[in-house]
């Protein structure tokens, strides 16, 4: 795996992890700020964090936390609407 595919499925595998612990995730404040979220969300980022560097044995960046943090808050999309992702 290149590095470019290896720093995509490391925000995919954080995103299924922010959902398989989707009971510990604090919306209390929808409209704040991706930072606040983090801030009310720490726990669960640091496992987060643990859990893609035991799997990858890569630590994850800011950018990469920002990232899939967006990505588990993201609008949910339809497969009839998109193409799947491939690596050119």
């Amino acid at each position: 795996m290149d590095s470019k595919t290896t720093y995509r499925a490391m925000i995919y595998a954080g995103i299924a992890i922010m959902h398989f612990y989707r009971d510990d995730v604090d919306m209390t404040t929808e409209n704040g700020t991706l930072g606040e979220f983090a801030e009310r969300n720490k726990e669960l980022r640091k496992r987060v964090f643990d859990e893609v560097l035991k799997t990858f044995n890569y630590e994850l960046s800011h950018n990469q936390i920002g990232s899939i943090f967006r990505g588990y808050l993201a609008n949910s999309i339809s497969i009839a609407n998109t193409e799947p992702y491939a690596q050119s």
